[in-house]
């Protein structure tokens, strides 16, 4: 059952994946925070509190997506680049999970629009 949740990844991997693209996620979501800010209800300084409460529904959305993203990473990749064996075999794959979660919102926003 584990397999098949988590594919090829050990646990301890698929953990520190998610962490690390959750933290690329984080970073893209903290670095667009800024324009909303001439938004009456957007305050001044960043609230931990206002953020979670303006993006919880993005936030699931996006742990789920992340979730897909993970668990298919490798497939994915090499269906859309095949010459990525060798980039998989040499580079610290926690790196892709980061840039992977940093791009999660474009990656959504890319399937929502071809899809209409």
């Amino acid at each position: 059952m584990v397999k098949i949740l988590l594919g090829n990844l050990p646990v301890v991997s698929f953990v520190a994946a998610m962490i690390f693209a959750l933290i690329g996620f984080g970073l893209q979501k903290r670095l667009s925070y800024n324009k909303g800010k001439d938004s009456k209800r957007t305050p001044k300084e960043f609230s931990w509190k206002f953020w979670f409460k303006d993006n919880w529904d993005d936030i699931v959305l996006q742990f789920a997506i992340i979730f897909v993203i993970v668990r298919f990473a490798p497939d994915l990749m090499l269906y859309i680049y095949p010459d990525s064996v060798v980039f998989f075999e040499r580079a610290d794959t926690m790196a892709i999970y980061l840039v992977l979660g940093f791009l999660s919102t474009r990656i959504t926003k890319t399937i929502k629009s071809k899809s209409k």
